[in-house]
């Protein structure tokens, strides 16, 4: 989220010089009326991609997001799936392909992947659903909700909330140094896994304890995973008492549908992040930082041999930070976004390590996708005079193409009002 802020902090600046050198300029309500492209999700045949565009509604200021798909061979109209005046987000296909989950109103929903068709609300808890992942199987969502500590039940964090909301003591009471992170209060709720079956009913807390997991301050995104088979879950907890002076995080996985977790990472000390489980279930991999206190740390591609119980770095010969990871469906390649002077390129690297190769240069990527075939990468790109759209690209670096442009009508000089 940090990330694109400053990207869209970046394209303003860039849209301001390209107007100074034209003599014209952009308005305050040109510059709003940017349309925001995120979070591009492929579907499993690798035909389609889901993605939200969020709009400003002036008359609320606010952002409103929605969900669109289309084609990722291009020329294809955009479809809309969701609408109204709430926003919609994180859209995420189920196995089949044949449903789409997503949130909205703070709960996961999920509809018909073709036309948006058949809504049904998947959670019902009191204190929110987000960030949905399916199991491989179908049968199950994972999310994420923050909850009391000490509650062990909806209906206990139900009559907390409505305690606080009706108390006129509106004082914040502070036992631990992690009470507040920029702009948002961390002093009473912590964020749990959850688990819910994918049809409804009641979730399942998969991380109970005074704890946060994924920790606030590490995840990077969906910071849990299924294992192939659905029978395991990987997921983050930072295993330290002193979290507020602690940059640890580990990654955990646990047998589902309950059992005891286990800490794969408990030699590191720094930061662990990004789980994705290999498409044979022998490897778990995931991006990690060395160094201990050191936020700014380089951060490493690793993979973690399930046999053996044995982390080994894939990166050792690689002096960037290694961003956005997707892993080729048959094992051998493995695909990432790197910081490089402004940009993030897109690189590959052979799954047993290795000296990485630059295959998209001069270009900002982010949300990296890889179809199920192998063939193509899906990505946002945008630029210091484009705002982000879906990209497409062959995975040797050919035939890169854009997927959307949602902004052209608006960004074009043509259209630059005189000053």
């Amino acid at each position: 989220m940090k990330r694109l802020v400053a990207a869209f902090a970046l394209l303003m600046i860039g849209l301001c010089s390209v107007a100074f050198s034209q003599s014209r300029s952009y308005t305050v309500d040109d510059l709003l009326k940017v349309r925001r492209v995120g979070d591009p999700q492929l579907s499993p045949d690798g035909r389609h991609v889901a993605f939200t565009i969020g709009d400003v509604n002036f008359a609320d200021n606010r952002v409103v997001n929605q969900i669109y798909v289309t084609a990722v061979g291009g020329g294809g109209e955009l479809k809309r799936l969701t609408d109204g005046k709430s926003s919609s987000a994180a859209p995420r296909w189920s196995p089949d392909g044949k449903k789409i989950a997503f949130t909205t109103g703070g709960q996961v929903w999920t509809m018909d992947s073709d036309d948006g068709g058949d809504k049904k609300q998947i959670t019902k808890i009191s204190s929110g659903a987000a960030a949905p992942v399916w199991s491989p199987d179908g049968r199950w969502i994972a999310f994420t909700s923050d909850v009391y500590a000490d509650c062990k039940d909806d209906e206990c964090n139900k009559k907390r909330d409505e305690q606080a909301e009706s108390s006129k003591v509106k004082a914040h009471i502070v036992s631990r140094l992690l009470y507040k992170h920029w702009d948002e209060w961390r002093d009473v709720k912590r964020t749990h896994v959850f688990v819910v079956a994918s049809n409804g009913g009641v979730a399942t807390d998969l991380t109970p304890g005074d704890f946060d997991s994924p920790p606030y301050a590490a995840a990077s995104g969906v910071d849990y995973a299924f294992s192939p088979d659905s029978k395991e879950i990987a997921f983050l907890r930072n295993p330290d008492k002193v979290e507020a002076i602690s940059t640890n995080s580990d990654i955990y996985v646990m047998p589902l549908p309950q059992g005891e977790p286990k800490n794969i990472t408990i030699r590191n000390r720094g930061y662990d992040a990004s789980p994705m489980y290999t498409r044979d279930g022998k490897f778990i991999i995931y991006r990690s930082q060395a160094t201990a206190g050191f936020e700014a740390d380089r951060w490493r591609l690793m993979a973690y041999n399930r046999a053996t119980g044995a982390s080994v770095e894939l990166t050792q010969r690689f002096d960037q930070q290694v961003e956005d990871v997707v892993l080729s469906p048959d094992g051998n390649q493995i695909y990432f976004t790197a910081g490089e002077r402004g940009r993030h390129p897109i690189f590959k690297l052979a799954a047993s390590g290795g000296v990485p190769q630059k295959i998209v240069p001069d270009i900002f990527a982010s949300g990296l996708r890889i179809t199920p075939d192998g063939k193509k990468l899906v990505f946002l790109s945008s630029s210091m005079t484009a705002a982000p759209d879906v990209y497409s690209v062959n995975t040797d670096g050919s035939g890169l193409m854009a997927l959307t442009s949602v902004n052209r009508e608006l960004l074009g000089p043509e259209n630059l009002k005189t000053a």
